[in-house]
């Protein structure tokens, strides 16, 4: 488990949260529950809340990254390394290669805990000490002071994500994404060479549930269980955990208006070299069946039907479920089946679980900008820049 901590840990204490979840379970000596800790500047697991809990035990220090076993009531730190971002590829492929190196096993899952975000190049493990600027230029927070208008969290980008699976030689069983808006095409695509499956969520993972841990009792009383059993445990267990918060927090509309939009899904990779394959043909036809203004508007339309995903208040977001949007394309489409080939493809090997309010989601988004996006965008920070008397001009 690469557990980056940001502002989940620091602000609400989420990652120590997951520690006390985890070491609630049954774990056999089948099972090793092997973590990395960093990305945060402060923990709080020496909080009152985790007082009588094994968590209040260790040390989760901020200049270095901790490594941890967890067992039944128990946490074990094993090591730390030299303070590095947890937006490194490197960083990244030295866990897992050492991981698998000190804990070999016959089988293995990853589970990638964090912020998410995918558009449009994809970025996680958001570090809350390294800063980057669009340069290519890092700094220590710890160290200096960060001017946030010129440096951002560094972030696992996909290519990052690629290069640190590819470095440490693995292959995975499953991936696991406790990361929001992360049950993308591109993410499958680009995890796909180093897994059998993947588990993620196209929508925001509300922090309280994230990936529930009954999954490693799951493991511990079924470890020869096939891996895409433990994909749809998972499904079960989150969608029983977004019921269980929606009947708990019924007399509060928005909260439960956030369950209601949960969803998650389990994707076998081994599709996914035929859905490469296919999306060139795929955004070919949508050019061309969007030449003329009349054309592209129709596709825009069916676009903005789907469901999207990141939304915030009235704004789009840029993340459209691909199974819908395929659906209604076909209509459009010409001489071609491209549609109908990504549609079987889907259908076969995509399942998923959603909230009240996702009923047209199927298990797999894709990046598709939205043209009300950028206008909502401008339309929010002009209002923001007027409220606060700011002068600006057309250009800027």
């Amino acid at each position: 488990i690469y557990m980056c901590g940001t502002g989940l840990e620091s602000n609400n204490g989420f990652g120590s949260l997951s520690f006390d979840l985890m070491n609630d379970e049954e774990i056999s000596d089948d099972i090793n529950v092997i973590v990395e800790t960093g990305g945060t500047p402060t923990g709080n697991n020496g909080d009152n809340y985790f007082s009588s809990d094994s968590v209040n035990d260790i040390d989760i220090e901020n200049d270095n990254l901790g490594r941890f076993q967890v067992k039944h009531n128990e946490i074990i730190e094993l090591d730390s390394v030299d303070l590095q971002s947890m937006g490194s590829a490197q960083t990244l492929a030295d866990f897992i290669s050492w991981g698998m190196e000190e804990y070999p096993a016959e089988r293995y899952m990853f589970v990638m805990w964090d912020h998410g975000y995918t558009e449009p190049y994809g970025n996680m493990e958001h570090d809350e000490i390294f800063y980057e600027n669009g340069s290519g230029n890092m700094v220590n927070s710890m160290e200096v002071n960060v001017d946030q208008n010129e440096y951002y969290n560094d972030c696992l980008t996909l290519d990052e994500v690629r290069a640190g699976f590819a470095d440490a030689g693995a292959h995975f069983d499953l991936i696991a994404f406790n990361t929001c808006l992360s049950g993308s095409m591109e993410i499958a695509s680009a995890v796909a060479p180093y897994a059998d499956y993947m588990v993620a969520s196209e929508e925001v993972i509300p922090a309280i549930i994230g990936i529930p841990m009954g999954y490693i009792s799951y493991l511990s009383e079924n470890p020869d269980c096939e891996t895409a059993d433990l994909g749809n445990e998972i499904l079960t267990l989150y969608e029983q955990a977004v019921n269980d918060y929606t009947a708990q927090y019924a007399s509060d509309e928005e909260v439960c208006n956030l369950f209601a939009t949960s969803t998650m899904s389990m994707i076998d990779l081994s599709c996914m070299e035929q859905i490469d394959e296919l999306m060139g043909d795929f955004w070919e036809r949508l050019y061309y069946t969007s030449y003329t203004s009349a054309e592209f508007s129709t596709v825009i339309n069916i676009a903005s039907k789907c469901e999207n995903y990141g939304s915030e208040g009235n704004m789009p977001g840029n993340l459209i479920d691909f199974r819908a949007f395929l659906n209604d394309i076909g209509s459009v489409f010409t001489d071609t089946d491209v549609d109908e080939e990504l549609l079987s493809l889907i259908d076969d090997n995509v399942v998923s679980v959603s909230g009240r309010a996702r009923s047209n989601s199927y298990g797999m988004s894709i990046f598709f900008p939205s043209a009300l996006y950028p206008q909502a965008i401008r339309s929010s920070y002009e209002s923001m820049l007027n409220a606060y008397g700011y002068d600006y001009t057309e250009a800027q």
